[in-house]
């Protein structure tokens, strides 16, 4: 198991935790449950992120980036919804809120439809590295 492996692992189980606490702390806050959607959109990229450095084989290893990819799209909307509550932030929250869940669910289309990245081959120190399809701008464009 690598590093980046390793790391995957602790920050999933850490997220989640915290995560956890925090929404259990007072399940009906909408800051506490955005807060922890937040959490668990990254701790299961983390997960599946783990899985997919720990695989040797090609196939399984690209499901396993499917799925990383499918929590990744989650990360801005969730981060986004949860800034807009814990500032309070309401006069921007009805439009820009909707719009970034229609542009998360584009993208999570489509990852499934291999347009974020096509193949993936060993770059660097690892067994396997996507690379980039036709739309991975849209998505680094909407995910900043």
């Amino acid at each position: 198991m690598n590093f980046y492996a390793l790391s995957q692992l602790i920050n999933f189980i850490s997220l989640m935790t915290l995560g956890l606490f925090v929404l259990f702390y007072n399940i009906k806050n909408k800051v506490n449950q955005t807060y922890a959607f937040l959490n668990f959109s990254m701790a299961f990229w983390g997960l599946f992120y783990f899985f997919w450095l720990s695989n040797a084989d090609y196939n399984t290893a690209f499901m396993y980036l499917k799925l990383l990819m499918s929590f990744a799209v989650c990360i801005p909307v969730t981060f986004t919804h949860f800034v807009f509550n814990f500032l309070g932030v309401k006069r921007f929250k009805k439009v820009i809120i909707p719009i970034m869940y229609m542009l998360s669910i584009t993208c999570f289309i489509l990852n499934y439809n291999n347009l974020l990245y096509d193949m993936m081959r060993p770059k660097m120190s690892f067994m396997w590295w996507p690379d980039a399809g036709r739309f991975f701008n849209f998505y680094i464009t909407y995910f900043y």
